[in-house]
């Protein structure tokens, strides 16, 4: 009985440091199954990026573009404008333009008499039409965000004026074999005496003495600012005010008896209708 206790003893002392082995390696396997865990991070697939970018229109940064101005020495209609923009910037652009206006001496007046209800300028004998083309750049304050924002932008520009001093015509009516009849004449020749007694009905067409202007060279400069809007089938609009100055290099008379001006300045609206490009 003694022998079999002894035995029993021995073998429960014996198999227990195996268990207690078996038990902290599994232990140690389980923490190092939980420490060798790691954290996969994944960049986004390219159709995540196309999916996020196809609600975003990169905006239209060139245009070209035509308006029709006015200004304050001038008719309310007082010219055209031909522009168009280039670059690779789109916060700093080349601009090309070319203007074509109608510039008046600030000393003249319509004259208060009239017949059948038609005006003329009074004393005026010149017409001065110029042509500018000019060469600038464009600068954004504001750049739209895509093609269907606003944008801010400002500008200055330079180039020769080609100024053409055009007659001014008048409608005086005159008596032939004892009819009344209408003709067109240079105002100047009304003062000059050619035509006697003469009844000025009203004003001349306006480029009737185009082709018998005098050229007259200058200078000009120009700046302002552009408020533009274009939507996303590339259609342009535009307001652009600004200022302009003309030196030319002779005086130029507009007025009878008054003297001529070489310089001539003004602030002026125009509003352009074009199309978009890259």
């Amino acid at each position: 009985m003694n022998k079999g206790l002894i035995l029993s003893i021995l073998f429960v002392v014996g198999i227990s440091p195996v268990f207690g082995q078996r038990r902290s390696t599994a232990a140690s396997q389980e923490e190092s199954n939980s420490n060798s865990k790691t954290v996969t991070i994944s960049a986004p697939s390219s159709s995540t990026r196309t999916s996020n970018r196809k609600g975003y229109r990169a905006p239209k940064t060139s245009y070209w573009a035509i308006g029709a101005s006015a200004s304050t020495n001038s008719s309310p209609i007082g010219g055209i404008s031909i522009k168009n923009t280039f670059g690779k910037n789109p916060l700093k652009l080349n601009l090309i333009s070319v203007d074509f206006v109608n510039i008046n001496d600030y000393r003249q007046f319509k004259s208060p008499y009239s017949f059948n209800g038609t005006n003329y300028i009074e004393g005026k004998i010149n017409y001065l039409y110029v042509l500018r083309p000019s060469y600038g750049k464009e600068f954004a304050f504001l750049q739209a965000a895509d093609d269907t924002s606003p944008s801010l932008k400002g500008f200055i520009s330079t180039g020769p004026s080609i100024g053409f001093e055009s007659p001014y015509y008048v409608q005086i009516s005159q008596n032939f074999s004892g009819r009344s009849t209408l003709i067109q004449v240079p105002y100047s020749d009304i003062f000059a005496n050619i035509y006697p007694n003469p009844a000025i009905v009203g004003s001349g067409g306006w480029f009737k003495g185009l082709s018998q202007s005098s050229v007259q060279p200058g200078w000009h400069a120009k700046g302002g600012i552009n408020l533009d809007y274009r939507n996303f089938k590339g259609n342009y609009f535009g307001i652009e005010i600004g200022a302009s100055i003309d030196y030319f290099a002779n005086e130029i008379v507009q007025l009878y008896n008054v003297k001529g001006r070489n310089l001539y300045s003004g602030a002026y609206i125009c509003m352009y209708f074009g199309k978009s490009h890259r």
